[in-house]
Order: structure tokens, then sequence, then C-alpha cells
């Protein structure tokens, strides 16, 4: 098959903006390659492309101005809206060249940022939208107040989800969400988990579980409210308390929005000997990311919602003990007591109960590891996924 991905990230400087959807699309599109297909990588100019196979096509695209009324309109709305309106178009440009030299199958595009609204219904290819997560839901989880601007962009992103022949989801939960958001009857957004290669972090050694030294506990994410800011700020003390050993490591954005104010209520709630135990990095590049999961000894993710994490999958790739929020996304990936430990959003009492018992138990944190590893190996292989990929397209295709 000829198959486009489509990646809409703008990463900052050092490989710091990657985020869930390039790393997405690189690995599926090294996987589809791999598996014998034609793939091209389509990326925002400016993006990276780094992790991708020889065979991979890689190609960027630019913002082209929309037409002057559509122009005028759009700013009516929002410069967000006329920006995202002119990528789409650009995008929409090199696709049509890459299909007049190689007559195209498939071109996924994800709902972020209403990427697919300048890309007709009918096209002599056929366009699949994927959901990561829409705005107005993110929104909503961070409690953000609703303007005039925030509602037309909620409306922009659900118009071009309309332009798709097919949608695909990594989670049964989001997928429930955008069945009754979007009134898409639910039997036609396929649930394809997303795809993680563990090659990078089982080169490199990690730390041996010794109950006697420092247990580090990982955060990675950015810090606001839905990726669970609240919740840390409300329990942090509570877990610092649960043994001198424990230190806790932010690594992930708080120098943006709601970000800067978890951080500094957690700083400021702290007293001097407990902020010596813990760390905010922002930002990490990916190489050290790597090296930050496998030096840590347990992983946590207190999401309200997540839609099939890359930062969970990136922790169990490297042999991490997980603890998550009892929620959707995150339960679906972690089983209690055997490839993790789950906690309610409403019990920071027992999210401490949890922590204390792996930091108590290293043989229990060695175990579950080791199991959350072969439930990445098994159900998130890239491999696997590609082919589950593959049979979606096809079906796609031949209707």
């Amino acid at each position: 098959m000829n198959i486009v991905l489509i990646n809409p990230e703008y990463p900052s400087l050092h490989d710091r903006g990657h985020g869930g959807i390039a790393t997405y699309v690189y690995t599926m599109a090294n996987a589809l390659s791999k598996a014998g297909h034609s793939t091209h990588v389509l990326a925002r100019k400016g993006t990276d492309s780094y992790a991708l196979c020889n065979t991979v096509e890689f190609h960027t695209y630019d913002f082209v101005p929309p037409a002057r009324f559509v122009a005028w309109f759009y700013r009516l709305l929002s410069d967000k809206i006329y920006w995202e309106r002119g990528c789409s178009k650009g995008a929409f440009q090199v696709v049509m060249e890459i299909h007049k030299q190689e007559s195209l199958d498939i071109v996924e595009i994800p709902e972020y940022n209403g990427l697919a609204t300048c890309f007709p219904k009918k096209t002599p290819f056929s366009t699949v939208v994927t959901f990561h997560t829409p705005t107005v839901l993110i929104d909503e989880w961070n409690q953000r107040s609703v303007t005039f601007s925030q509602r037309a962009w909620y409306s922009y992103e659900q118009r071009a989800i309309k332009k798709a022949k097919a949608f695909r989801c990594p989670s049964k939960s989001l997928t429930e969400k955008i069945a009754q958001l979007y009134r898409v009857d639910q039997k036609i957004i396929s649930v394809i988990r997303n795809p993680i290669s563990t090659e990078h972090f089982d080169s490199i050694k990690s730390n041996p579980v010794k109950s006697d030294t420092n247990c580090e506990i990982l955060f990675a994410g950015r810090l606001e409210r839905r990726k669970g800011g609240e919740i840390m700020q409300q329990s942090i003390k509570r877990i610092l308390e649960i043994n001198d050993a424990i230190q806790l490591t932010f690594a992930g954005e708080t120098e943006i929005g709601s970000s800067v104010d978890y951080r500094q209520m957690i700083e400021r709630s702290l007293s001097e000997e407990e902020r010596k135990r813990v760390w905010f990095l922002g930002a990490v590049n990916r190489d050290d990311l790597v090296l930050l999961y496998r030096r840590s000894d347990i992983f946590l993710i207190p999401s309200l919602f997540e839609n099939g994490p890359y930062s969970l999958l990136e922790a169990m790739s490297a042999r991490l003990p997980v603890i998550g929020a009892d929620t959707g996304g995150i339960n679906e990936v972690i089983v209690e007591g055997e490839t993790g430990l789950l906690f309610p959003l409403d019990s920071a009492e027992i999210l401490c109960e949890k922590i204390k018992l792996l930091v108590d138990k290293p043989d229990l944190r060695k175990k579950l590891a080791n199991a959350a590893y072969a439930h990445i190996t098994k159900h998130h292989a890239p491999d696997c996924i590609a082919a589950q990929s593959l049979e979606f397209y096809q079906n796609v295709v031949s209707k």
C-alpha cells in the first residue's frame, strides 16, 4: 500500500517538543515501511525527522494563505483558526503532489488542529482521521474558561473530522467520548493501540533495585490539571512522608500556563528539607528522557484521563513498575496487581498506600516491572500494530 502519515507537531529546539503524535507517526511509519509498504511522513516545516527508516520518504508542508474572503472570515473567528487552515491547505497541496507521482491509498491525519479541513470528502485516496484527544476535552479537564474563540475552535476541529472516510483511536474510553461528543457511530471507530519500540530502552542498563538506597519516583508530562497537577499538589507532602528515601522528579513543561501555578503551589507547600527531594527538570530531550526512565524506581501517572499515553508505555518499556489513576486510557493498559497498580482519583490515601507498598517491597517492583514489559512487547509491538493498521486500511480502501 501507499500511505501518508501526517505529523502536525512543531518541536522546539533540542528535540524537546515531540509529543505523543510525533512519537506515534514516526513509530508507525518505520513499522509500515519495514513491512514492505511505501510510506511517507508529512510534517510541518521545521520539524525534525529523527528515527525514520531510510525507506520512509520525508516531506514538509508550510502555511499557504487562504483565499481573501476565507482569510477574512477565519481571521474574524481567530488568528489560530486562520493559521491552521493555511497549514491544512499547505498539507493538502503536498499530499496531492505525492499522489501525482505515486498513487496513494491512505492518508492518515490526526484530529489535532483540524488539519483535515482542506481535504475534500471526494479524493482519489482514502482519508483516515486518528483521534488523539480533541481540544474541547482537554479544556474541559483543565477547567479552562470557554470563550467565543474557543467555541469557534471546537467547531472548527469538529468540521474537520467529518472529512474522513474512517476513524481510528487507541483507547476504548476515548472512543466512547468521541461517539457522544461528535455523534459518530462508535462502530465505525476502530480501536488500535499505540505502537512503541523497546529498542532504545533495552540498550540502557537500569538502576538495580535496592531497598537501602533512594527511591526515585518519576512524573513525566506537562504539569497541568488533566495530567494530575492538582492531585500531585494535594498529595506531595504525604508522598514524601512515606519514607525519607523517596525523591520525586517532574520531567515536563512547568513554565507555561497553569503548569507554572502548580509548580509554585507545590514548592510553596514544601519545607526546606522536602524541597531538596523534589526536582523540576522542565522539558527533557528524548535521549535524556530514556535515561531518566531507566534510572528511576517507580513511575507515577495520576492523569484525570488519558488516551493510550506514551509516557506510560515508555515507562513500561523501560521496565519500571507503574502506578496510575484508575481512569480511562490508563486502566486499559495497567491491569491491577499484574502489570501495575491503580488508585482512585478521589483518594490520596490509597495513592500513598500504593506507593508505600512498592517502596517497601523491591521484589514486587521487579515483578510488576517485568510483567509490564512483557505486556508492552506483546500488545504494543510496532510490527503487531502495523499489521492491525494495514488490515484497517485495506478495509477502508475496499469500501
